[in-house]
């Protein structure tokens, strides 16, 4: 269990970070140190080094750390049941990302609060934005004509719900964008 908000106001050095999959191997985002993009959401996911990256961060004298869960293109970092339900399983990864760094950070006593991004339809495809009901591209915002706000309000609180049962009692907050 952990102290939420309170605890989070009482620590003084964080850092944020982007470790996002764009969708495709064109679009990763992220490379490794030599440069190599990888070829899947799988290797992505497989390529972070949660127990490092920790030991970095408590080397550092970070007390926090804000760390993506999902962003551009909606691609979560664990394995979700959600995304598979909504017919987007290119959406999701076999490795629990998140709760590797969790576990990772927790064991070292920093704590963790997960970013996202709830508005993120615009990245999808024409055909996910009509699973999800986003509407059809129209540059940041969806076309409202065709914008089903039941439907996606319906997949974002899934979305949501799914993220905070797995991961809502060892985390101090969600940062939504």
């Amino acid at each position: 269990q952990t102290e939420g908000s309170a605890g989070f106001l009482r620590t003084r050095y964080g850092m944020f970070v982007h470790y996002v999959w764009g969708g495709s191997a064109d679009k990763p985002f992220t490379c490794d140190r030599h440069g190599k993009r990888p070829a899947t959401f799988d290797e992505f996911a497989d390529a972070f080094d949660a127990a490092g990256f920790a030991r970095d961060l408590g080397d550092w004298g970070v007390e926090y750390v804000i760390l993506t869960a999902w962003h551009y293109n909606i691609n979560p970092l664990f394995p979700s049941a959600t995304m598979r339900k909504w017919g987007m399983e290119a959406h999701t990864c076999r490795r629990d990302v998140l709760r590797d760094v969790i576990t990772a950070c927790k064991a070292r006593g920093i704590k963790v609060m997960l970013y996202t991004h709830p508005r993120d339809g615009h990245d999808l495809s024409p055909e996910d934005q009509q699973k999800t009901g986003w509407g059809g591209p129209n540059g940041s915002d969806p076309d409202w004509a065709g914008f089903d706000r039941g439907k996606w309000n319906d997949f974002t609180n899934e979305l949501y719900h799914e993220l905070v049962t797995r991961y809502g009692a060892d985390i101090i907050g969600i940062y939504s964008d």
